[in-house]
């Protein structure tokens, strides 16, 4: 029997049933069991010992065991990317959308709990160990026991710009209505002797009896200006009129300095403040250094290093890595973390990416675990070590918008055309079409001579293994997905309710014009078709007829198999085992776009607005 012969037999009994009354359910998606042979026909011959045979290894862990893992930062946040440790193997981040995360010497773990989701504004970390971390935030500030997150109650509805403390009583925060200080019990505000029309915004120090303050006037000349705390009490230092200051790290109370526009550093011996050459007529926007006398200052386009004598230039971050510096940590010469477009290291030569930014991640697409391609603004590849740059030669940067593959050829859509990748170089297709490419938002083939791309306004594309060009689809609504099974049974779904299929030869619609939107399609074969819906459930198709089912607030999905489905949304990682879905984490992803792919059973990436994440078994 057809295909059209079988959807017209399902659309017949369904007709039926609801004529009857009956319901629409339908079986669970996981295959029928196999028939068990006869025991005794398969037995051994009386006398022989039976053989043993080794258990299989196929035993899947279960998927509540998958945990993830940090492997690119999103959505920058207005207030920048920040970052405290105690040691190389002790590092907490505190990033876009509210993100954080910490590094064990191994990998970057988020944490489930990413406190209220107005905190999604992180303005600055500091802490004193594993158990006492804090993290200001545009609307208050968290603090981290070593198990769970909370909220600073004492902090509440405060724009914290900087904290620092020399131990758990004595923390102070710099904060958008003034001067706090924690003393173990109680956070108060600080009076001192210092100007009351300034607003500080960094704070430093090195003991309880040495503190430093960097501000500006709140009036029309926003002057610089810096205050000290030497034991005793509130002071100000004189800054040069022409200085304009950025941050200040301390090392001890006479070994202070501070940094700012068109390259200044100045250095405050405890009373008065000194110009340095930094090397560097650039703006320097953040400092930090180590207990062995090395300093590291950043800013947009430099980057400089003090030896203890004087300062010099250093490589910059690449690739626009610091076309905007929120921070700068050093635990020695050769661990060096940058806070921006991302968080990059410094070993002491060069910079790499410890984890590379891209504000949009639209696809993603794999072919093994060791090739995953997260498709975007700005393209990366993902090797299973590390994430890099795709590099598209001469073709430039394009930002894609899709991609599907087939061995180690990847087909792409972006807004600068249509694209292949042939396994070593990326190259452009020829669009005979009168459809713009970056209105195409999904792709997906059955070889590399048959390729399907569904975009905006009805738009469906064809490449036959030389050129890409339009098809009828018959309707207008925006696509959003596409899958087939084979040449002459391909589905796409779209804005309205729509489904259509296409037989070979025609595109038809099965359905259209209802009151929710798709959002993505899938399957795994004729008889296992996935479509997701904004109304937040997941239509199952056997190829004959659609029932819906409520999977929860899920944005894209993908699996291995049709017990084996994964979900993704604003509510974390969600899982189908062909009965039932069930929650595997629930770390807020954000409010935005998502993509997710399974390249294994139990290996799957997933964007959203906070980043790229790779869940695995540990």
């Amino acid at each position: 029997m057809g295909n059209e012969e079988r959807r017209l037999l399902g659309l017949i009994l369904t007709m039926l049933l609801l004529i009857s009354g009956q319901g629409c359910g339908s079986p669970s998606m996981s295959g029928e069991a196999e028939p068990v042979d006869d025991p005794i026909a398969e037995g051994p011959e009386p006398g022989d010992d039976p053989e043993v045979l080794p258990e299989p290894d196929t035993a899947l862990a279960p998927p509540t065991d998958l945990e993830p893992e940090v492997l690119m930062l999103g959505s920058l946040s207005s207030l920048g990317t920040h970052v405290w440790g105690t040691a190389k193997d002790n590092i907490f981040l505190a990033a876009g959308w509210g993100l954080l995360a910490h590094y064990d010497g191994v990998r970057w773990r988020p944490f489930e709990y990413q406190g209220p989701n107005e905190f999604y504004e992180m303005s600055c970390i500091f802490g004193l160990s594993y158990e006492d971390v804090y993290v200001g935030t545009s609307r208050g500030t968290l603090h981290y026991d070593g198990e769970r997150w909370n909220v600073v109650d004492a902090l509440s509805d405060e724009l914290v710009l900087d904290m620092w403390g020399s131990g758990p009583d004595d923390i102070y925060a710099a904060a958008w209505s003034g001067l706090l200080h924690f003393d173990g019990f109680t956070w108060r505000r600080i009076e001192t002797d210092l100007p009351e029309d300034v607003r500080w915004m960094r704070v430093t120090g090195s003991g309880e009896k040495h503190v430093v303050l960097i501000g500006r006037d709140s009036g029309s000349t926003s002057r610089s200006r810096l205050g000290y705390f030497d034991g005793i009490r509130w002071r100000e230092a004189v800054i040069p009129q022409e200085a304009i200051l950025s941050d200040v790290w301390s090392a001890g109370p006479k070994d202070t300095y501070a940094v700012g526009r068109d390259g200044v550093i100045l250095h405050f011996d405890g009373q008065s403040l000194t110009p340095m050459n930094s090397g560097t007529d650039e703006d320097l926007t953040r400092v930090h250094g180590t207990p062995g006398g090395k300093a590291f200052s950043a800013g947009r386009g430099a980057f400089v290093q003090f030896d203890g004598d004087v300062w010099s230039s250093q490589p910059t971050v690449p690739n626009r890595g610091a076309d905007w510096v929120s921070s700068v940590f050093a635990f020695d010469a050769e661990n060096v973390f940058l806070g921006g477009r991302g968080l990059h290291r410094f070993d002491g030569a060069s910079w790499e990416a410890e984890l590379p930014y891209s504000d949009r991640v639209d696809d993603i697409w794999a072919s093994t675990p060791e090739s995953v391609l997260f498709a975007g603004r700005e393209n990366h590849r993902y090797d299973g070590v590390s994430v890099e740059l795709e590099d598209f030669s001469s073709l430039g940067a394009p930002t894609l918008r899709t991609a599907w593959g087939i061995g180690d050829r990847i087909f792409a859509a972006g807004d600068e055309g249509l694209f292949l990748y042939d396994g070593e170089h990326w190259g452009n297709l020829v669009n005979q079409s009168n459809v713009d490419a970056s209105d195409l938002v999904d792709m997906f083939g059955t070889s590399e001579d048959d390729v399907f791309a569904v975009g905006d306004d009805g738009s469906i594309l064809h490449f036959d293994g030389a050129v890409w060009q339009a098809m009828d689809s018959g309707t207008e609504v925006n696509l959003v997905g596409v899958w087939a099974s084979g040449p002459d049974d391909v589905y796409a779904v779209g804005d309205r309710e729509t489904v259509l299929h296409y037989d070979g030869s025609t595109w038809s619609e099965l359905f259209g014009s209802g009151l929710v939107d798709h959002l993505a399609l899938t399957g795994f074969d004729a008889e296992h078709i996935v479509a997701l819906r904004d109304d937040g459930d997941v239509t199952f198709s056997d190829g004959v007829s659609w029932r819906p089912e409520p999977a929860g607030d899920l944005q894209a999905l993908h699996g291995t198999a049709p017990d084996n489905l994964y979900g993704i949304g604003r509510n974390g990682l969600r899982h189908y085992d062909g009965a039932r879905w069930s929650s595997i984490n629930e770390f807020d992803m954000g409010i935005g776009e998502f993509s997710i792919f399974a390249v294994a059973p139990r290996e799957v990436y997933a964007a959203g607005p906070r980043g790229v994440f790779r869940y695995a078994i540990r």
